[in-house]
């Protein structure tokens, strides 16, 4: 009999922990890598609409300036690291929810019980912001990079809220199909690029770029679900790594594919990998994927030695939050200088990215984010009472 789709399939490990140093450091270190990465790879030009006189507000990447940089964009393929972990540790959760037999509406609201705080209050502070820059009288454009960078993150929530929610599926299909189930979310995806990006490319065509959004980021969460009943040796992880890069190198050498995987790099805005995520970006993160596999027992060892770090374990603990204000936080100071100091230009902060020194006043910078963003995703944090320690009984007892 096929497992149910509104019941958890009891053929999942259910001895696993509820947290575990080497997921705590998939998470966290690649949630620290994302951050930093676009803090660094991303600024905001400051100017005046040479039209309407009003102020703008542009983003802009250090990137544009240096074309051979194009791979440090690689390293938003993280993020499937990221999907991977929480493919894994949603089915577990989803087996453990059965063994209590806690039903699907209850489980998936403890599941994105840590979503909802940090993705409203971001979008009713940039969308506040947005209003007060329209009515001071600012340009289109100005709000339009307000809403485009300080809600960009809320997708990628969305699209992880999405896939956990269908958790029951994902694993219904990994016990129907196993590794077949992510292999066939790339073939769908490279037949959807050859819609987007192929000789029948046109205005007809277009729509069919947002059916990529679900198999693109589904796949590295589908392997996640994969992994957490079949373990992956490592000839079958060299094996993924050499074929993800020979796809890779062919999509980019030969196909056309920019090598930017975001607009960061500049290279070609009209095609991009990202909006919405096409077969590049997605071969990026199963490079990745297949890294961990690879590499599992030296991160494991770096995971236990690690295990009581604290920068790992306050960005494992809070990654909902970390993603969604760390954008927010260098925008609003920017628009703040922007509207009430418009001729002000501060290194890092608020001017042209690609010029001299611009990395060096954003260094200067990076640490008043990160007390900021500390700050930020310290608010609403619920505090346990401890647990009362006991006497230790005396040998003699």
């Amino acid at each position: 009999m096929n497992p149910s789709l509104t019941a958890p399939s009891p053929g999942l490990d259910q001895t696993t922990p509820r947290r575990q140093p080497l997921f705590d450091l998939l998470r966290g270190g690649g949630m620290i890598v994302v951050v930093v990465g676009h803090w660094l790879a991303s600024g905001l030009k400051a100017g005046v609409d040479p039209i309407s006189g009003r102020l703008q507000l542009d983003a802009a990447s250090p990137l544009q300036a240096i074309p051979g940089a194009a791979p440090v964009t690689w390293l938003v393929g993280v993020l499937g690291v990221f999907f991977l972990v929480g493919g894994r540790l949603s089915a577990e959760s989803w087996t453990r929810a059965g063994q209590r037999r806690l039903g699907y509406g209850q489980w998936l609201a403890r599941r994105l019980g840590s979503f909802t705080g940090p993705a409203l209050t971001v979008g009713l502070v940039v969308g506040g912001a947005a209003l007060v820059a329209w009515t001071a009288g600012v340009s289109g454009s100005l709000i339009g990079t307000v809403l485009g960078l300080g809600l960009q993150p809320l997708w990628f929530l969305l699209a992880y809220a999405g896939l956990t929610a269908l958790t029951p599926l994902a694993v219904h299909l990994d016990r129907w199909a196993g590794w077949a189930v992510p292999l066939a979310l790339a073939v769908g995806l490279a037949l959807i690029d050859l819609g987007r990006f192929g000789p029948w490319t046109g205005p007809a065509t277009s729509w069919l770029a947002w059916l990529a959004v679900l198999p693109g980021w589904w796949l590295t969460f589908q392997l996640g679900v994969a992994w957490s009943t079949r373990p992956v040796s490592r000839p079958a992880a060299a094996g993924l790594l050499a074929a993800a890069g020979a796809l890779l190198a062919l999509l980019i050498g030969g196909l056309g594919y920019p090598a930017a995987l975001s607009m960061a790099g500049g290279s070609d805005i009209a095609r991009s990998n990202t909006h919405p995520p096409s077969l590049a970006v997605v071969t990026v993160m199963v490079v990745w994927v297949a890294a961990v596999w690879l590499w599992l027992e030296p991160l494991e060892a770096l995971a236990q030695r690690w295990r009581d770090n604290r920068l790992i374990a306050w960005s494992a603990g809070h990654p909902v939050a970390i993603l969604a204000w760390h954008q927010p936080i260098v925008l609003l100071p920017a628009l703040l200088v922007c509207c009430f100091s418009p001729g002000l230009d501060l290194p890092g902060l608020v001017g042209d990215p690609t010029a001299a020194g611009w990395l060096i006043g954003r260094l200067i910078w990076l640490p008043l984010f990160a007390l900021a963003l500390v700050a930020l995703t310290g608010l609403g944090r619920s505090r346990r009472p401890r647990p009362a320690v006991r006497p230790r009984l005396s040998q003699a007892a």
